[in-house]
């Protein structure tokens, strides 16, 4: 069932963004918000129907606000609800990774290095996942920003560009530039194939992020 969800799921987010550029650039924005009620409420029967049990209502809660400003979009008119997922998603990994970093917390990559570098974790690797954290948390608040500034004064093909295709690219380029630091500085985990071990430590990385960020909402 937890593996029917993730299909699912991912499925749907990969889709979405793809989608929406698609029909934005088409000049079918009817279409994309359309797109965002049926994500919306297939995100909502997943997490009633198959979500973790502590954080069942607050991300059914999240979708179904979504999914209620696509209708009231497409009923009253206006395009702002595509505007909502990458504000809302950003900050809250923003505030998921942020949180990790009060005094006397973990921050959040901290137990990931821990986990695929076992016995071999020094110090320098502590500060150095409590330095990438703060660097996770100003990039998401700088991506939020940027979606923002975009929706306000850009075109919505602009702002569709960036929200739907750049934004994942520069997630991409960030998971690669710290692993590439970390592997100049640090070396390999011993006895892990680094290629594995960057796709592992980013989906457990995100997963528990975004678990964490739903968990403050």
């Amino acid at each position: 069932m937890r593996r029917l969800r993730q299909l699912l799921s991912t499925g749907s987010l990969v889709l979405y963004p793809i989608l929406v550029h698609t029909f934005i650039v088409k000049d079918a924005p009817v279409a994309a918000l359309a797109t965002l009620l049926a994500v919306a409420l297939v995100m909502v029967l997943l997490h009633l129907w198959l979500g973790d049990r502590s954080r069942r209502w607050i991300w059914t809660g999240l979708y179904a606000l979504l999914a209620s400003a696509a209708v009231a979009n497409l009923l009253l008119g206006g395009h702002i609800a595509l505007f909502l997922p990458p504000l809302v998603f950003n900050s809250a990994l923003a505030i998921a990774f942020a949180g990790t970093l009060r005094a006397g917390a973990v921050p959040l990559v901290e137990p990931f290095m821990r986990k695929y570098r076992g016995t071999s974790v020094s110090p320098a690797h502590v500060r150095f996942a409590r330095a990438l954290t703060w660097a996770w948390t100003v990039f998401f608040v700088a991506m939020a920003v940027c979606a923002g500034v975009l929706a306000t004064f850009a075109s919505l093909e602009s702002w569709s560009l960036f929200a739907n295709f750049l934004n994942y690219l520069f997630v991409g380029l960030m998971f690669v530039g710290q692993f590439a630091y970390a592997w100049f500085r640090f070396g390999p985990p011993p006895g892990h194939n680094r290629f594995a071990t960057i796709f592992r430590i980013a989906g457990d990385t995100l997963a528990e992020a975004r678990a964490r960020g739903g968990a403050k909402k």
